[in-house]
């Protein structure tokens, strides 16, 4: 025992180091229904739980009465990885 879990042995034999696949953590789309700046169904949750490469739609409910506007009031949208 004594650090045998961090040592050769863990890799060389011994115990199979767990590992993970962090890439497709998140949703893979997520529809907006919101004109909000921030909360559910908002452009801004959306991208922050969107996974890479994932797809944001817009709900036809926010345009059926024409064109609409999302007003951003906290800041911008913090986008970090690829979205469509």
């Amino acid at each position: 025992v004594g650090g045998e879990a961090f040592g050769a042995g863990a890799f060389n034999g011994g115990p199979t180091p767990a590992v993970f696949d962090l890439t497709n953590q998140g949703n893979a789309t997520d529809t907006v229904t919101s004109t909000d700046d921030d909360g559910p169904g908002t452009l801004r949750q959306a991208i922050r739980t969107l996974c890479t490469g994932g797809v944001i739609d817009f709900a036809p409910a926010l345009t059926e009465s024409g064109p609409n506007t999302i007003t951003l009031t906290s800041g911008e949208l913090d986008v970090k990885r690829n979205l469509t």
